[in-house]
């Protein structure tokens, strides 16, 4: 159960919509908030960019606003029954939020990402992307709403879509996917994508399924199912284990990415849970490129690990 989340701020409206994901999971686990702020101030280009140095407040001034929106973020939190730290960092950015929550314990970090532009990678070259990728802890991506809502509006999240392909750096994620599911009492989806290869054997055995159409839980005409033993025994894992309401499907889809988007989007999915990149070339060709690719394309918020380096 999670102990202790972070919410890096920028001093934004936008940062600030991650709050209302956290004191949703706080209130619902029991855990502590804490509320960080990097005081040093990053490039006006990156994603926790504050205030611009140039033609800006001197640096003292700039700071005593920030712990004041930050007392004022932490009354609103405690007001709710959940205890919460607001936090002013010392240090670079991403460099000194990572070593501050490594230092803390932190389970859980829940962020926003910046949309300022649909041409720009999301995740690729952003401060959030730095943090996934120099910290192995889970991170909470939550995409920023066109209408803002108060952090007493709870968030509901009812099913968790968890693409796996079958690697050790892909199935990482489950642990992190099944803590944030048990907290938010919300199923899982065990998700495999037929490569094109495995979708023309399956076409020569039988008739085939049309692109994304699910393969598994006895959804083919003839009544036979069809899933990967792996998958079941995963998700027979998590029920035994973690008793959550877990299914598992298999799709056949030519490009992994858009097939996870597309399955989302026709049911109704809330959330989706993948692993990242790690820093080596074999660990970006297994996940990194069908991660990435779903972050830039989906709206919805993303769960997301670097995994252990060997």
């Amino acid at each position: 159960m999670y102990r202790r989340v972070a919410v890096p701020l920028d001093g934004s409206k936008e940062s600030e919509q991650a709050l209302r994901w956290a004191v949703t999971i706080a209130r619902q686990s029991g855990c502590s908030l804490e509320l960080l702020h990097a005081m040093f101030p990053p490039l006006a280009s990156t994603e926790l960019a504050g205030t611009p140095l140039l033609a800006g407040p001197p640096l003292d001034e700039l700071e005593s606003a920030i712990r004041n929106r930050l007392r004022v973020l932490a009354a609103k939190v405690a007001a709710l029954g959940v205890g919460v730290e607001p936090i002013v960092i010392d240090g670079t950015v991403p460099d000194g939020l990572i070593d501050h929550m490594q230092a803390r314990g932190t389970d859980l970090v829940v962020m926003t990402t910046h949309d300022r532009n649909r041409l720009e990678r999301l995740l690729l070259g952003s401060m959030a992307a730095s943090i996934v990728r120099h910290t192995q802890l889970p991170v909470l991506l939550v995409r920023p709403e066109a209408v803002l809502r108060e952090i007493t509006s709870p968030v509901r999240v009812q099913h968790i879509l968890v693409p796996l392909d079958g690697s050790a750096f892909a199935d990482e994620i489950l642990q992190h996917a099944s803590e944030l599911a048990t907290v938010m009492r919300a199923e899982l989806i065990l998700l495999s994508v037929l490569q094109p290869v495995l979708a023309v054997a399956t076409a020569a055995l039988d008739t085939g399924p049309d692109p994304l159409v699910p393969l598994s839980n006895g959804a083919n005409a003839d009544g036979s199912a069809r899933s990967l033993p792996e998958l079941d025994r995963e998700a027979e894992s998590l029920r035994a284990t973690r008793h959550l309401v877990v299914r598992t499907e298999v799709v056949a889809g030519g490009e992994p990415a858009r097939a996870i988007v597309e399955y989302a989007k026709r049911h109704g999915v809330d959330l989706i849970a993948m692993t990242t990149h790690g820093r080596g070339a074999l660990k970006r060709l297994v996940a990194g490129s069908v991660s990435e690719a779903v972050i830039r394309t989906s709206k919805l918020p993303m769960l997301i690990i670097r995994p252990q380096v060997p």
